[in-house]
């Protein structure tokens, strides 16, 4: 039974590690999907704002030429084209809302989870110790009452794993 609840004290932790990367992995993916957003509508209003100003005023310098004028123009319509496929960029502030609160309600739910396990496996270790004393002192009482709360944790036991299989699927 000790052995039990060593192991099961060993894979407690390893989850909690596997849901400390995954909230840290969406937390990380948040942040780049902020920062591409960022990137994206920084370059569409630079483009927009400071190279048409200066397009406006190569055109106002360049007026007398026409090869000139005509090459502006070309430059124009390819800038414009350039802010098109970026405004077509899909947004990711409402993406990356979502992992934020998705990674939030993860640790959340990883924390009492956490902790749930912890009593479960003390509660088990405390059994198994009384048990121990119960037969080391012959005493039925203390060994049936032991016991009946083993029967119970194992009833808890299977509940939880029940649980995690349910969620995981």
């Amino acid at each position: 039974c000790c052995a039990a609840v060593g192991i099961g004290f060993y894979g407690n932790s390893e989850t909690n590690d596997g849901v400390y990367q995954l909230t840290y992995s969406l937390d990380d993916a948040n942040h780049t999907l902020a920062g591409i957003d960022t990137l994206v509508s920084g370059t569409s209003y630079k483009l927009k704002e400071s190279l048409d100003q200066h397009l406006l005023r190569l055109n106002e310098i360049f007026a007398a030429h026409g090869d000139y004028v005509q090459t502006l123009r070309f430059m124009q319509i390819m800038a414009n084209g350039v802010i098109n496929q970026l405004s077509t960029l899909p947004n990711w502030q409402d993406t990356s809302g979502k992992l934020s609160l998705v990674a939030r309600q993860t640790r959340v739910v990883e924390y009492y989870r956490w902790l749930s396990y912890l009593f479960l496996f003390i509660f088990d270790l405390v059994i198994c110790l009384m048990t121990c004393l119960g037969l080391a002192k012959r005493s039925k009482c203390l060994l049936i009452t032991m016991l009946s709360f083993g029967l119970i944790t194992v009833l808890l036991s299977w509940t939880s794993l029940a649980l995690d299989t349910s969620s995981a699927v």
